[in-house]
């Protein structure tokens, strides 16, 4: 009878050690995702780019959908503008009439949306052919804007 028990109390004890530790690693996973997850890194990985380390986030807004795809307005400010290689300085209207596109459907709000009576600077990006990331930079008001179409 004691040995039954003893037997019993320890694959109790193992179970709730197993518990414990599927329960920590969870958790300890969770948090690194919520905390090292930004809308910056989430560009870089995806498009496979690198983006200056001194932007701020002023606004995000994106089409909420199960696989990702959709429209995505990223918003930031940025003192400088260090490296400008591959952007062009010839404005486009048809990046212009993408890029009002999304924040149309979107529904940005005036004040985040770019003004393109300003002079930018911009680039655009495409991978299976139908995806298309289209980065504008406002060196005037120091506006970094980043619009994505996924299909």
């Amino acid at each position: 009878m004691k040995r039954e028990k003893r037997t019993i109390l320890i694959l109790l004890a193992e179970i709730a050690i197993l518990l414990f530790f599927f329960i920590l690693c969870s958790l300890s996973l969770y948090l690194y995702g919520h905390f090292s997850y930004s809308e910056k890194r989430a560009y870089e990985i995806s498009w496979g780019i690198s983006l200056p380390d001194q932007i701020k986030l002023v606004n995000n807004k994106n089409t909420k959908s199960f696989h990702g795809d959709g429209f995505r307005h990223t918003l930031y400010q940025i003192d400088q503008m260090e490296d400008l290689e591959g952007f062009e300085a010839e404005k486009r209207e048809e990046i212009e009439e993408f890029c009002i596109e999304i924040v149309n459907d979107l529904a940005v709000e005036a004040k985040y949306c770019p003004d393109f009576t300003e002079k930018y600077v911009w680039k655009k990006y495409v991978k299976h052919d139908n995806d298309i990331l289209v980065i504008i930079y406002f060196p005037e008001k120091k506006e970094f804007h980043l619009f994505q179409k996924t299909m």
